[in-house]
C-alpha cells in the first residue's frame, strides 16, 4: 500500500527529514523568546500574567530570601500545591537570575523533551513514516509551539502525562508479548520481564507523581482513559466480550445523561458532596475534577464556538477526531483487537469532551490533548491514503457513533466561519470590532453595539450555510484518498504561515514594559493588581497581586496606600532579615474596561484617573493602564 510518505520522498530520506522536523520544532520554541504570545492562542488574560503568578514565590524566594517579600501577602501562591515547578524555578532564577528567558527556558526544554518522547514512541509503534509525521503535527503546530514558549505548567504538565502514557504502554505491551508465550519461555527470561516491567510502572507511577505535584488536572487524562480501560477489560471475559457495543453506547449514554442534569439540575450537586471531598493525596476530588462546575448547554454551545485549539488547528483536530470515533467503531462494533490506538483515542475523545463541558477551560487547558491530537491525526491520514475509511462511511453506523458524528458535523460546518474569520481579517480590524462591542456587551447595552453584531453575525451564517450546502462535495474531496498529500501539505503550510507571520509581527510590549519600569521606577517600588507579577519579571520591583474575585491583599493594599509600617524581607550577606518599612512607591496595574477587573476599578476607582496614569499598553485584547497611587 502507497503512503503518504512514500509518494513525497524515498524512505531513506525520512530519518534526515525527521531530525529536521525536531531542529525546527526547537528553533521555533526559541526564536524571540522575549516576545508577547500572539493574542490569538488565547481570549483569556493568563498568557500575559499567568507566567508572573507561577513564579511568584520562587522570585520573591531568590531575591527576598522567602517565598514572600511581605509576610502580610494573602496570597496563597504555588508553593504547596505545585513544589516541582516551585523548586525546579527556584533553582533556575537562583543560577541564572530572574527574567522573562529563564522562566520560558523551562517550559521551552519540556516542549523539546516532549518532542523527542513522541518520536521515539511513534517509531516504536508505527515505524519512521508515522513517526514522521505525526511528530510533525506536534513540532511544527502554532497552537502547540506558543503555549511551549510561555511559563505555564500545562507546558510541564504535557510531558509528565506524554512520559506516564509511553511507560504504561511499554508495561502493557511487554506483558502482552510476554505472558502468552510464558510457557515456551525460561524462568530467568520471566524472571527479568517481571522485573522490567515493575521497573516500568515505576516510572510511570513517578512520572504521574511528578506531573501531580506541579497540578492536579494531569489526573483528567487518568479520567478520559477510563473508557478505554473499561473496554479493554470487558474483552479479557468471554460474556463481557461480546458486549462491547453495549457497553460502549452506555458510556456515551452516561456522560450525555450525567452532563445534561448535572450542568443544569444544580441541586443534585449536593447529592454528590460525599464524593467530591474525597481526598487524594491531601487533594479534595472537587479540586482535581470539578464536575459540579459544568457549563449549561448554552455555554457549551456558545463557548465551543470561539475555541482556539480548534480554529487554529482544524485539519490536524479533524481527522484526530475522526480517526478516534473510527477507532471505537473498530473496537466497540467490528470486535478489532486491543491496540495503543484505543487509548489514545480515549485520552483525545473523552478529555476533549469532559474539558468542554467545564465552565471554566481557558485554551491552555486544551493543551493536553495536544500529543493524541497529533499521533492520532498521523493515523488518520494514514488511513485515508490507504482507503480504510471508505467501508465506515458507507456501513450502517450504530446510533452512538451516528449521534456523535452528528454532533461533530453541526460543529465543524458552524466552524467554517470562525476558522475563516480569525484567518482572513486582521488584528488591527478585530481588535476594533472587539473594543466596539466588548465595552457594551459587558456594561449590559448590546443594543448600542448591534451596528457591529449584525453584520458580522449575518457572515458567520451565510458562510456557515454555504458549507452545509456544499457539505457532500467537501466530504467527497476530504475523504479521497487522492486528497491525502495535498491535505498534509495544508497543515504543514498552514501552520508554518501562522508561525511565520508571527515572527514577523511579533509584539514585545510584556517584556520592554517590564525592562522599562525597572529602569524609571524606584526599585523598592510596589505594583499592585492582577497585572502586576508578570510586570516585575524583568526588573526587581515587587508584585502585591491583587485580583477581582476575591479580596485577599485589600487590606496590605489600603495600608500602603495610607503610609503604615508593613513588615518586608530583605537579603543581608546572603541571609533573610525582617525589616519594617514605610513610605513605599506604589503604583496600580489595571485594564479597566473588562469584566474581570470590575470589582477592582469599584474599589480602588478614586486611584484610577488620567492625572495618575504613568504607562498605557496593549497586549492582545487588553488596553493595560499603569497608575501612581503614592
Amino acid at each position: 500500500m502507497i503512503t503518504v510518505s512514500d509518494i513525497l520522498l524515498s524512505k531513506k530520506w525520512l530519518p534526515l527529514v525527521l531530525i529536521i522536523i525536531i531542529l525546527a520544532g526547537i528553533a521555533s520554541r526559541m526564536v524571540y523568546i522575549n516576545a508577547d504570545a500572539p493574542q490569538d492562542i488565547s481570549i483569556s488574560a493568563a498568557i500575559y500574567t499567568d507566567e508572573g503568578f507561577k513564579t511568584y514565590s520562587p522570585r520573591n524566594k531568590v531575591l527576598f530570601g522567602n517565598w514572600k517579600w511581605t509576610p502580610e501577602d494573602e496570597y496563597r501562591s504555588w508553593v504547596n500545591t505545585s513544589p516541582v515547578a516551585t523548586g525546579a524555578y527556584t533553582w533556575i532564577f537562583d543560577h541564572f537570575g530572574v527574567s522573562f528567558l529563564t522562566i520560558r527556558s523551562l517550559s521551552v526544554l519540556y516542549g523539546v523533551m516532549t518532542i523527542l518522547l513522541i518520536a521515539l514512541f511513534l517509531f516504536h509503534c508505527y515505524g519512521i513514516p508515522t513517526a514522521l509525521v505525526g511528530t510533525a503535527f506536534f513540532s511544527i503546530n502554532f497552537f502547540v509551539i506558543m503555549f511551549n514558549r510561555l511559563g505555564l505548567y500545562e507546558t510541564h504538565l504535557l510531558f509528565y502525562a506524554t512520559l506516564t502514557f509511553v511507560l504504561l504502554y511499554g508495561t502493557w505491551n511487554l506483558w502482552r508479548r510476554t505472558f502468552p508465550l510464558k510457557n515456551s519461555q525460561s524462568r530467568i527470561t520471566l524472571l527479568f520481564t517481571i522485573l522490567f516491567m515493575i521497573l516500568l510502572m515505576a516510572g510511570a507511577a513517578t512520572s504521574f507523581i511528578t506531573g501531580f505535584y506541579i497540578k492536579k488536572s494531569i489526573t483528567l487524562i487518568l479520567v478520559a482513559i477510563i473508557p478505554a480501560i473499561i473496554l479493554s477489560i470487558a474483552t479479557l471475559h468471554g460474556s463481557l466480550n461480546t458486549r462491547r457495543p453495549i457497553i460502549f453506547s452506555t458510556i456515551i449514554a452516561f456522560i450525555f445523561v450525567f452532563y445534561l442534569l448535572f450542568a443544569h439540575l444544580s441541586f443534585l450537586h449536593t447529592h454528590l458532596d460525599s464524593i467530591f471531598n474525597i481526598r487524594i493525596l491531601g487533594t479534595k476530588i472537587e479540586s482535581i475534577l470539578p464536575l459540579r462546575d459544568l457549563a449549561p448547554l448554552y455555554v457549551f454551545v456558545g463557548k465551543g464556538l470561539y475555541r482556539e485549539f480548534i480554529f487554529l488547528q482544524p485539519i490536524i483536530l479533524f481527522f484526530a477526531f475522526y480517526y478516534s470515533v473510527y477507532t471505537f467503531y473498530k473496537f466497540s462494533f467490528r470486535q478489532d483487537r486491543i491496540s495503543v490506538d484505543l487509548f489514545l483515542a480515549s485520552w483525545f475523545f473523552f478529555g476533549l469532551v469532559l474539558l468542554m463541558m467545564l465552565q471554566y477551560n481557558p485554551a491552555r487547558y486544551f493543551l493536553m490533548l495536544s500529543v493524541p491530537a497529533a499521533i492520532l491525526s498521523a493515523r488518520g491520514l494514514y488511513a485515508l491514503a490507504a482507503a480504510r475509511f471508505s467501508d465506515f462511511r458507507k456501513a450502517s453506523r450504530p446510533f452512538a457513533i451516528n449521534l456523535v458524528l452528528a454532533i461533530a458535523s453541526f460543529f465543524a460546518v458552524l466552524y467554517s466561519a470562525v476558522i475563516l474569520y480569525v484567518h482572513i481579517i486582521p488584528f488591527s480590524i478585530r481588535n476594533r470590532l472587539y473594543d466596539m462591542v466588548y465595552p457594551h456587551a459587558i456594561s449590559g447595552n448590546l443594543d448600542k453595539a448591534l451596528p457591529v453584531i449584525i453584520p458580522v453575525g449575518a457572515g458567520v451564517i451565510l458562510v456557515a450555510f454555504l458549507f452545509f450546502l456544499f457539505r457532500k462535495k467537501i466530504s467527497n474531496w476530504i475523504f479521497s484518498p487522492s486528497s491525502a498529500v495535498t491535505l498534509l501539505l495544508i497543515i504543514i503550510v498552514f501552520h508554518t504561515f501562522q508561525t511565520g507571520r508571527w515572527i514577523i509581527n511579533h509584539d514585545n510590549n510584556l517584556y520592554t514594559v517590564s525592562a522599562e519600569l525597572g529602569d524609571t521606577l524606584p526599585e523598592n517600588a510596589v505594583i499592585a493588581g492582577s497585572w502586576s507579577a508578570g510586570l516585575v519579571c524583568e526588573n526587581r520591583m515587587r508584585a502585591l497581586i491583587i485580583q477581582s474575585k476575591n479580596t485577599y491583599n485589600y487590606a496590605l493594599l489600603k495600608k500602603i496606600i495610607h503610609n503604615q509600617p508593613v513588615t518586608v524581607y530583605r537579603l543581608k550577606e546572603g541571609n533573610p532579615v525582617r525589616e519594617q518599612e514605610t513610605n513605599i512607591p506604589l503604583y496600580f496595574a489595571v485594564s479597566p474596561n473588562v469584566i474581570f477587573e470590575k470589582k477592582i476599578v469599584q474599589e480602588f476607582g478614586e486611584f484610577i484617573r488620567p492625572d495618575r496614569l504613568i504607562r498605557n499598553v496593549r497586549l492582545g485584547y487588553f488596553d493595560l493602564q499603569i497608575y501612581r497611587i503614592r
